[in-house]
């Protein structure tokens, strides 16, 4: 992100734009920056190689944003078209493998399917290939593994079987993969962990893993228990009764 003032000018994106500089080992790499209107600030995303830069590294001035008045209307009573300002940064690079769940936590309806629910990925800078597996957390969840899949349409049969509470496996190599709710998804209410566990099938032995969490709330009175349905009617007719009195 960079602070969207040029002096005491708020220099959004209806004024101005941004930019940003990465210097990496294969000379500068340069993208144009969104205005986050929530954040009242410019945000850049940058994909880069993994030849791009060094592990565990700190690189000094690496990134350069600029922001710049694009706009010919005066402002603040003075045309301010051109003007810009520069930020340097510094940045570390570390060369940790990872596994990133967006997001932590779905929240459905009773009853909600046929959607996506989290985007995985796995991120390997030595660039080893892994097993993808989906578990559930305790035997009473067990329900969650009709509800999930992932979206794989070829070439990612996982090497490896299934085991303990895992009901599926991919295989995934630095990449993100959508986890979709089935049809008949989301059929009680309740909380339930989903475990991703990434193993590693090639180069050095290693398991990463994250959970998201899958949360079902009720979106009538046909998912309330007998047991509730009377204590609702009871507390009903105990209020009538102290209003006549």
């Amino acid at each position: 992100t960079a602070e969207a003032s040029i002096g005491s000018v708020l220099c959004d994106s209806s004024i101005c734009q941004a930019k940003y500089t990465i210097s990496t080992l294969n000379g500068p790499q340069t993208g144009l920056m969104q205005w986050d209107s929530f954040l009242e600030a410019w945000v850049g995303e940058h994909v880069y190689g993994t030849n791009d830069f060094s592990c565990d590294t700190s690189v000094n001035n690496a990134l350069q944003t600029e922001i710049e008045v694009t706009s010919s209307e005066p402002i603040g009573g003075e045309n301010l078209k051109g003007l810009k300002n520069s930020i340097a940064s510094d940045f570390k690079i570390k060369c940790e493998p990872t596994i990133i769940v967006k997001p932590k936590e779905r929240s459905l309806v009773l009853g909600q399917g046929s959607m996506d629910a989290f985007e995985v990925g796995v991120w390997d800078p030595l660039e080893r290939a892994f097993d993808l597996s989906m578990s559930y957390s305790a035997p009473e969840h067990a329900l969650i593994s009709n509800w999930v899949e992932f979206s794989c349409t070829g070439g990612c049969t996982a090497s490896g079987a299934l085991t303990g509470n895992q009901f599926e496996k991919i295989a995934v190599n630095n990449e993100k993969v959508a986890v979709k709710m089935t049809s008949n998804a989301a059929s009680k209410t309740g909380i339930y962990p989903l475990v991703f566990t990434a193993e590693s099938t090639t180069g050095d032995p290693i398991t990463l893993e994250e959970t998201g969490v899958i949360m079902v709330f009720a979106e009538g009175l046909d998912e309330f228990s007998g047991m509730q349905l009377a204590a609702a009617f009871a507390i009903s007719l105990l209020l009538f009764a102290l209003l006549r009195l």
